[in-house]
């Protein structure tokens, strides 16, 4: 079983995000390494007076550029992954979001 990863990101956190994550074959299909895709987004947020924001002013509607990153991951390195996730990713709520992929052969 696969899960389908998205996880929205700050551009200059993709390379070593990806790189972790292929360091540990989170990103490998078959004979090929280094297997995602990214898209560029634009985020949207207002902090409120307890948020240790990454970015933004507090009370005030923030929008931000960043890269919706795409990949899969086996089911037993899940765990592990959001972990690597979570890690690297700046935000104080990271925002990622987890599809269970079905085969239908």
């Amino acid at each position: 079983m696969f899960y389908k990863i998205d996880v929205f990101i700050p551009k200059e956190y993709v390379k070593k995000l990806v790189d972790e994550l292929n360091s540990e074959n989170m990103l490998t299909i078959g004979n090929y390494d280094y297997c995602y895709s990214t898209l560029p987004v634009q985020g949207h947020f207002r902090p409120n007076e307890s948020a240790n924001n990454f970015s933004g002013e507090v009370g005030k509607l923030n929008t931000v550029e960043e890269v919706k990153l795409e990949f899969r991951v086996r089911d037993k390195d899940i765990k592990k992954c959001i972990s690597i996730i979570e890690d690297i990713h700046p935000y104080e709520e990271c925002v990622y979001d987890i599809f269970e992929i079905k085969n239908f052969k």
